[in-house]
């Protein structure tokens, strides 16, 4: 029995949550230069917001952007897969980035609700630019 779940045919199907790290790169729409120090921020949606067995997932905190205009947050969300690959769901979920000076940048995790990733990933990694805009 065993030796047939390792069967290149075998249908490999979970569901569960995955940790997601969203990497955001701050920058001065006009002159290309990083913004450090400027502060990021999660909204999940409210329809991933809870793990498949009904725990609320814990928000994350807002990270600020190192000297170079990067910070990372993670967050745990719905996730399924089989062995083509998984999807890691973030809905409507989006990322606001916010510097003194700067008009806020607000920006969608995925345009289609769902973030895909090939068979074998280990980390689930997303990353977003935010082109800020001077006020």
């Amino acid at each position: 029995m065993v030796a047939s779940l390792k069967s290149k045919d075998a249908i490999y199907i979970w569901d569960g949550d995955a940790e997601l790290s969203i990497r955001v790169t701050a920058t001065d729409a006009a002159t290309r230069a990083p913004v450090p120090g400027a502060t990021i921020a999660l909204a999940r949606d409210r329809r991933v917001a809870r793990s498949p067995n009904g725990r609320a997932y814990p928000n994350p905190s807002s990270a600020s952007m190192d000297s170079q205009g990067h910070g990372t947050l993670r967050a745990s969300f719905p996730a399924a897969g089989d062995a083509q690959g998984s999807c890691v769901f973030v809905c409507d979920s989006h990322v606001t980035v916010k510097a003194p000076g700067y008009r806020a940048f607000s920006a969608r995790v995925s345009a289609i609700y769902r973030l895909d990733f090939p068979r074998g990933r280990k980390t689930y990694v997303v990353t977003i630019v935010a082109e800020l805009i001077r006020v």
